[in-house]
């Protein structure tokens, strides 16, 4: 007599528990139940399946914890978000501990680990979406954040499965076939004992591939946008002294923020990013785009109140380098002005395009570039690989001169000689960019008779005062004797001789850097050819007067884009179209060297650039000006 089939039994209540060790301990082919021992527990592919996951979890966590250690510092996450993850990221090892525990309910503390590890990982990848989208810039350390959660998450989740179905099955922690062990099962056969553990071993190594790749997937798929060139054989073209009567090539760029010369053009940054064109037809060299980026105004200051916006790029003396600066989230925005980190500055050798460095900044640090070293703040980097070389042992500030330093050396400090109205010179001190460190120099240089203007460089020289107690005067328009130096030869890593540039009134900040020659009141100098011209006699740019020349004809008022040389030569008249531009032609003149953010005139390597805003009294308000420019392209020569 069966007496199964006479016997009432008791229905199994179906738990969430129960449900999910019933899944788990179903063998490989679905039918046979592990329970009866017909199919060993070394055959089950949910079993190695959560085995490989345990492996591929704690190795992740383990990469994301070696990973965080050199990227910490690539750029600062705020404390309270670190405070945060750290809250909810030690809960997850104190769940698996209790989990742990004889008699515990494993698949619920599974369940509350998955309710922690994946909101949390998930989090840490907005944070990082959110920073990407407000800057362009990448913080890694929150995808490495984000891995580490999710590793240790996915292990722990998987070790409470396994220690589950153990208890389920009622296998001894020392029985060889317990799915929870770390040591691998044992399999009697030895044929299929090797194709186990090939099995083992993909199975791992597919978890791991799959964790970790995001990491190093995301950045590169959603960073910049980069086309680069080779750098080109032979001399590379000179910076034009004369100014030709003919545009060789024109173009609209749109969203132009600003234009600086290269080592070997022109280079020109908008709204997208950096581009360098080609001066014999304005066909693009390289580019660097930054999808969302904003650019930041470099602030340059002399002693401690008197501060300037200089320009959106800094170049190194030859142009070889070019830095700028890309702001940072919106909540590193109120941190401290002078010490905290809220932009990234990004450096890009202007020959091929190629981003040889790239470190955390901040809006008001000064930016200087020698020809082989970038100093941000109190820290040089090296120009070549981006590699942090030294920062100042004491504390000389964060602020100061920003823009082209020396070929070998930065400015330290500048301390002004103001007394009782308009400066003209100022005391500033030189220090080494080597990592060999040499004592610094103190020099007196000429500054421009504006109270916001800071020393005037170009190609490593700068104007000094012969006489050292010219820089002491207070006497707006008395001219004093000038010589034009070289900073290299002030700090004795250079040997040029001074350059006697007569008695002179002023200097021109703007006309030098936009030209690539010191420009004073009364002469140019070209430190490329070391001579001397008096500006009534000067070809080129720096003598000129720019900008709109507005007349009359048959009753309309008509314009002309212009460049009148000093010398009185035939220089570059570009006629303006009537009605082609939002503003009044009427009253406008050139002035000597009128540059600005409208009108915009640059001597680059192999041309002189020309760009007008045809749109300038159409106002959209703050940065993110996207309004089209006229890019006009002008060949000259040598003198």
């Amino acid at each position: 007599m069966d007496v199964g089939c006479c016997t009432t039994r008791k229905p199994r209540r179906l738990t969430l528990s129960y449900s999910i060790m019933k899944y788990m301990s179903q063998t490989s082919d679905d039918i046979v139940d592990a329970d009866t021992g017909d199919t060993p527990i070394t055959a089950n592919r949910r079993v190695l399946v959560l085995r490989a996951l345990r492996i591929g979890g704690l190795i992740a966590f383990l990469v994301a914890l070696l990973l965080a250690c050199p990227w910490w510092d690539g750029f600062p996450v705020p404390q309270s978000h670190v405070n945060q993850f750290l809250l909810f990221g030690t809960t997850l090892p104190f769940l698996w501990l209790l989990g742990c525990r004889k008699g515990a309910s494993k698949v619920w503390f599974a369940c509350l680990v998955v309710i922690d590890a994946v909101p949390l990982a998930a989090f840490q990848v907005y944070r990082w979406w959110l920073f990407h989208s407000q800057s362009s810039i990448s913080v890694t350390l929150f995808l490495v954040l984000a891995l580490l959660a999710f590793g240790l998450g996915v292990f722990i989740v998987a070790d409470l499965l396994l220690r589950a179905l153990r208890d389920r099955l009622d296998i001894s922690r020392r029985d060889p076939a317990n799915p929870a062990r770390f040591r691998p099962l044992r399999d009697t056969n030895a044929t299929s004992r090797w194709r186990g553990r090939l099995r083992r071993l993909s199975l791992v190594a597919g978890a791991v591939v799959v964790l970790v790749a995001p990491v190093f997937l995301t950045p590169a798929l959603t960073g910049p946008v980069s086309t680069t060139a080779t750098a080109p054989a032979g001399d590379l073209p000179a910076r034009p002294t004369t100014i030709g009567s003919e545009v060789t090539w024109r173009q609209d760029v749109r969203g132009l923020i600003d234009v600086t010369a290269g080592a070997a053009g022109p280079i020109l940054l908008t709204k997208d990013g950096v581009t360098a064109l080609n001066p014999g037809d304005g066909t693009v060299l390289w580019s660097h785009h930054r999808p969302g980026a904003t650019y930041l105004m470099i602030r340059s200051s002399v002693g401690k109140s008197a501060e300037r916006y200089i320009s959106h790029m800094v170049t190194s003396p030859t142009g070889r380098h070019v830095a700028l600066r890309v702001k940072g989230p919106a909540e590193l925005r109120d941190a401290d002005r002078d010490s905290s980190v809220n932009a990234v500055t990004v450096v890009i050798d202007t020959l091929t395009g190629q981003v040889t460095g790239e470190h955390p900044s901040n809006g008001v640090w000064r930016l200087q570039l020698s020809d082989a070293a970038v100093l941000d703040g109190e820290t040089a980097y090296s120009l070549k690989d981006g590699q942090k070389l030294w920062s100042f042992t004491e504390n000389h500030g964060y602020t100061g001169y920003s823009g082209p330093a020396g070929h070998e050396c930065f400015i330290e400090k500048v301390d002004s000689k103001q007394r009782s109205g308009p400066f003209t010179g100022a005391r500033i001190t030189l220090t080494s960019d080597s990592t060999v460190r040499i004592s610094p120099k103190r020099v007196d240089v000429a500054l421009s008779a504006g109270l916001n203007e800071v020393p005037v460089l170009v190609n490593g020289w700068t104007i000094q005062p012969k006489n050292p107690d010219d820089a002491l005067r207070t006497d707006e328009g008395e001219s004093w004797e000038a010589q034009a130096i070289s900073l290299d030869s002030l700090i004795g890593s250079g040997d040029e001789e001074p350059v006697d540039l007569g008695r002179i009134t002023d200097v021109d900040h703007d006309a030098s850097h936009r030209s690539g020659v010191l420009r004073t009141s009364e002469s140019v100098f070209d430190p490329a050819t070391r001579t001397v011209t008096p500006v009534s006699q000067y070809p080129g740019l720096a003598g000129a007067a720019t900008g709109i020349d507005a007349t009359v004809q048959e009753g309309k008022h008509t314009g002309a884009f212009v460049i009148r040389p000093g010398d009185g030569s035939t220089g570059i008249t570009v006629p303006i179209e009537p009605g082609s531009v939002s503003f009044p032609l009427e009253g406008e003149k050139p002035d000597p060297f009128n540059s600005g953010e409208d009108l915009i005139f640059l001597n680059a390597p192999g041309i002189t650039l020309m760009a007008l805003d045809p749109d300038r009294e159409i106002r959209t308000g703050g940065y993110g000006y996207t309004h089209t420019y006229r890019l006009y392209g002008v060949a000259g020569g040598s003198a």
